[in-house]
């Protein structure tokens, strides 16, 4: 059992290491007010999930700002908070992901239009601690991050 959990942990960092630590802001928070918010847990640390948790804090940060989170959004923005984790008893990694995104049509290399994920806001990483040190870790990350975003988006509005 612990071999399957180490190698779901080396599956996972070895696919997502090129999002390590990366932050991008495009601009294209412009104008955009109302946020779909989505949180996406798959996976625990020692039976323990953290959603909730971070769905919390991310509301908290956004209700000290000028967006507004909304329960639906027609063809609007989407805010979603992505983690994946896997663990065993020493150890828990996690793949966590901060998006804003809509769905819509752009070019593709070729010149051809076709239907897109138009991301606006992205960052993410992979975390790593004991088990009794996930949680704070993670939701830390998910509160620095939602935080970037506020100040990504509060300089597109000017």
């Amino acid at each position: 059992m612990l071999k399957f959990r180490v190698k779901k942990i080396i599956l996972i960092l070895s696919l997502c290491f090129f999002c390590i630590n990366s932050s991008f802001a495009w601009n294209n928070l412009k104008g955009i007010e109302d946020f779909k918010l989505n949180i996406d847990h798959q996976g625990d640390c020692e039976g323990v999930k953290f959603d909730q948790e971070v769905n919390t804090s991310i509301k908290y940060l956004i209700a000290n700002s000028k967006i507004n989170l909304v329960e639906k959004t027609k063809p609007g923005e989407y805010l979603t908070a992505t983690i994946l984790t896997v663990g065993s008893d020493l150890v828990c990694a996690s793949y966590v992901k901060l998006s804003s995104y809509s769905f819509g049509y752009a070019n593709n290399s070729a010149g051809k239009e076709d239907f897109y994920l138009l991301e606006s806001f992205s960052g993410a990483s992979i975390l790593k601690a004991s088990p009794s040190r996930h949680k704070q870790q993670v939701i830390y990350w998910f509160e620095a991050e939602t935080k970037s975003f506020v100040v990504e988006w509060m300089e597109a509005q000017k």
